[in-house]
């Protein structure tokens, strides 16, 4: 397997505060601040969009968070709801040390002691190994700019939803564009969760751009949650079920 290219460094962010960056094969796969108040805060928009789950479900004690990188989210998730019981599995094995070290993690333990577990695994293989329920499945893993795909299929889907609570909430962090209806693979993975879920949404992020911009969308899927402040409207009349065979 080719070694992926990684670096750490720091650069000012579009709302001119200071950051430290996670750079892996040519993409930003995490960033946090290096002012010490706002060290646990998310940097990026779709992480806070991640966080309505917890508007929508106030009992939520087990979190699965596939895609840890930096870990930016979890930070801010352990932070602000410290008796949450945290699950991050990422296939980079170092990157629960890169997080101590370089993202302020051991900061963050220090001071609340979390009920955290990193776990180095592939998520799709977690997904089917697992022996327990989470209330909240978070799914930010990628591969350069690009969603691990073998995490949104139909296969995928099930499996994530038999790891969910009876009212569990399941998040992705995918792309489109602000021109939905051209946002081809995004509409396949909603239509792809639609078969397994009840409510599948898509909330946008950064949408005030004018023209076709490519942009990241939170898609939500659950069998109770059905209207998620913020969605779109979509159709799936053309999208296709993604399968992994």
């Amino acid at each position: 397997m080719k070694k992926q290219k990684t670096r750490f460094y720091e650069a000012d962010y579009a709302d001119g505060r200071r950051i430290r960056v996670y750079e892996n094969d040519g993409a930003y796969h995490s960033a946090s601040y290096i002012e010490k108040p706002l060290r646990f805060l998310p940097v990026f928009r779709y992480m806070h969009a991640f966080n309505k789950a917890f508007d929508l479900k106030q009992d939520i004690n087990t979190v699965l968070l596939i895609g840890g990188a930096g870990y930016g989210w979890p930070k801010y998730v352990l932070s602000t709801y410290p008796d949450i019981s945290m699950d991050v599995v990422d296939i980079d094995s170092d990157a629960y040390e890169n997080a101590l070290e370089h993202f302020y993690l051991d900061e963050l333990i220090r001071i609340y002691h979390p009920d955290l577990h990193p776990i180095t695994d592939d998520g799709r293989h977690y997904l089917q190994t697992a022996d327990k329920k989470y209330d909240l499945i978070v799914n930010d893993a990628y591969v350069g700019t690009t969603p691990v795909p073998s995490l949104l299929t139909l296969e995928a889907c099930r499996d994530i939803h038999e790891r969910l609570s009876h009212d569990g909430i399941y998040a992705a962090n995918l792309h489109g564009y602000t021109r939905l209806k051209m946002s081809y693979d995004l509409l396949d993975a909603a239509c792809t969760a639609s078969e397994v879920f009840r409510y599948v949404s898509l909330v946008p992020i950064q949408s005030t751009f004018t023209g076709n911009y490519r942009i990241n969308y939170v898609l939500f899927a659950s069998d109770k949650y059905k209207d998620i402040p913020g969605s779109v409207e979509y159709s799936t009349k053309k999208c296709k079920i993604l399968n992994s065979r």
